[in-house]
């Protein structure tokens, strides 16, 4: 039987970017799986470009909301840097300031499957001893997470069932009927279009759909395939 690695991350703030915004940058609701590919990748010390081509062949993750998903935005000043050598006092003249999207207090918890024993054992032992390669953060590098080792489960696949799922997922994992999800009172669901793989170059492969629930609750849906974990949370990887 296969087995998850289950990670709590959490941080202050977190800004993951979304790729049509620019000037006033807005955020993710969630990381997408290829943030979540760097964090795996910052733990056992893959290089950028590395850790896309080891990572995409032999993992798969996916993502749990364990506290509302909150926004807010910030005034930040952005400096222009070509004209002052080694930001040297007084040689910078122009400054913007910009509005950006974060995230506040947010935490997830990231599940782990990996079909390699090697790099499953690895992230293992670093995840429960606390321990990365490089610094671990949320998006950006001015927002440092901190993490925590949740637990090792065991799973097994269920198909074309009704369910409540406990992450988020995509769109196309869900069986084309009239009524793919199944809208409660009192949940707030959000669709974010997301970038899903990324290749050794960092252009992206493939974008999906993804539905979210952000209060943390789950989303009551008919599922192609989920994973079913021994402590009864279901997930769908990504």
């Amino acid at each position: 039987m296969d087995k998850v690695i289950a990670l709590d991350i959490w941080g202050d703030y977190a800004h993951f970017k979304k790729f049509h915004t620019t000037a006033s940058p807005l955020t993710f609701s969630v990381p997408p799986p290829t943030a979540i590919m760097g964090i795996l990748g910052a733990i056992i010390g893959l290089k950028p470009g590395e850790y896309q081509r080891v990572l995409n062949e032999h993992v798969k993750v996916s993502l749990r909301i364990l506290s509302e998903v909150r926004k807010m935005r910030m005034g930040i000043n952005w400096i222009d840097t070509k004209g002052a050598r080694h930001l040297e006092t007084g040689k910078i003249k122009n400054r913007t300031q910009i509005w950006v999207e974060y995230l506040r207090n947010p935490c997830f918890r990231i599940y782990v499957l990996s079909n390699d024993t090697d790099l499953y054992n690895k992230l293992k032992e670093m995840i429960n001893q606390h321990r990365t390669y490089y610094t671990l953060y949320l998006g950006i590098t001015e927002c440092i997470a901190n993490f925590l080792y949740a637990g090792e489960y065991e799973i097994h696949s269920k198909r074309e069932g009704i369910a409540d799922i406990h992450s988020v997922l995509p769109l196309e994992s869900l069986v084309e009927v009239p009524d793919k999800v199944a809208f409660e009172p009192g949940r707030k669901y959000v669709r974010e279009r997301m970038p899903i793989r990324m290749d050794e170059e960092r252009k992206v492969e493939l974008y999906q759909d993804v539905i979210i629930e952000t209060t943390g609750e789950t989303i009551k849906c008919k599922s192609k395939e989920y994973m079913e974990l021994k402590n009864g949370e279901r997930i769908v990887l990504f």
